[in-house]
């Protein structure tokens, strides 16, 4: 581990509680391994993994205040657009993160910013790193619900098979929390839907 990913996480051990603290780590880790099944870098993804989360704790206007911030640019450099699903409070720490991490970090590696940015929803025709990050979050040692043995098995066999699956239970519970789903978890249900 680098002393700049120790500085990451002793960030994170001061901003976030025990759970989410425990939960950073915990896919950090998954990232790790999954990046060394995949033969990518795994320190690396072990970094995104940290970050995942930055600001999920965060105070939810500050959090809208990064999202905006983050929309503005997007308009003007063609990034990919904020989507209004994404301002939900349970996804602002997305968004809200990649932001943070570009400005209070100085992080200027686009593919980790991505990956922190659509580790909630998704999208169509992500890279490694982001699918990694995506899946990792999914199937972390920490998570608990039916099934994750399942996915987690798929993580280390077929990642693109992973992400449709992944993504298909993430719709299927957000409408049936009756939420909005955001474009981007659709554009990666149908990318995705080719490796089922």
């Amino acid at each position: 581990m680098t002393k700049e990913t120790n500085i990451y996480i002793d960030y994170i051990r001061a901003v976030l509680s025990d759970e989410r603290y425990n939960h950073s780590l915990s896919v950090a880790e998954m990232c790790k391994r999954l990046s060394e099944n995949y033969g990518s870098d795994p320190e690396r993804a072990y970094l995104a993994g940290v970050l995942h989360d930055i600001r999920k704790e965060s105070d939810i206007e500050t959090q809208k205040a990064e999202v905006e911030a983050a929309a503005r640019l997007a308009s003007l450099t063609g990034e990919a657009p904020v989507g209004d699903e994404e301002r939900h409070p349970k996804l602002l720490h997305a968004v809200a993160g990649a932001e943070f991490c570009k400005n209070q970090f100085g992080i200027n590696d686009r593919e980790l910013l991505s990956a922190i940015r659509f580790h909630t929803v998704g999208k169509a025709d992500m890279t490694l790193l982001e699918k990694i990050v995506y899946v990792g979050d999914a199937v972390s040692n920490d998570r608990k619900y039916h099934d994750v043995k399942y996915y987690k098995d798929l993580a280390f066999e077929n990642i693109n098979k992973a992400v449709f699956e992944v993504v298909k239970f993430t719709i299927l519970k957000t409408v049936k929390n009756s939420l909005k789903v955001s474009r981007y978890s659709f554009e990666a249900y149908n990318f995705y839907s080719e490796f089922k």
